[in-house]
């Protein structure tokens, strides 16, 4: 059966499209490339939140194959957070979701970049710690190193 593959510049247009639908990235400027279906995204952005709804977002469209993220997050020196404050707010995040066991979860944070380490029984939870401390502002970087080791499952 034959497949129709998008254009780059059809695929461009429907990427850049889906931001222009999303009511919190209609403000953001950010540019998309497309060669094949591997896309690369380049701009800045105010918040994380807004990097990772961008990312979401294009992993939507019909024809994106890999994406190529180089969107980097400013803030205004107003609104930054310091990272005694951001680690607060993380915590305070994942202690609000009960579905994260929350003393398994250590955090560090350097410079706006935030590390969950930890071990956490399902994959769920460590999906959750990942949405619960990205919706914290004043966070440029949030990488997740949560290991599922779940030993009710044995050897599969």
């Amino acid at each position: 059966m034959f497949a129709f593959m998008k254009t780059n510049r059809q695929l461009k247009t429907d990427i850049l499209e889906a931001l222009r639908c999303e009511a919190s990235l209609k403000d953001t400027k950010i540019a998309a490339k497309a060669s094949g279906g591997v896309v690369t995204l380049s701009g800045t952005v105010g918040s994380y939140i807004k990097k990772s709804r961008i990312v979401d977002a294009v992993k939507k469209v019909t024809g994106v194959k890999a994406l190529v993220e180089k969107i980097e997050v400013h803030f205004d020196t107003d609104d930054e957070k310091t990272d005694p404050e951001i680690a607060v707010a993380v915590l305070g995040a994942l202690k609000a979701n009960k579905d994260i066991p929350f003393d398994r979860v250590q955090i560090e944070v350097e410079d706006g970049h935030v590390t969950l380490d930890g071990e956490m029984g399902w994959n769920y939870q460590k999906e959750a710690a990942q949405q619960s401390a990205s919706t914290i502002e004043g966070i440029k970087v949030l990488s997740n190193h949560i290991e599922i080791k779940n030993d009710s499952l044995g050897d599969i």
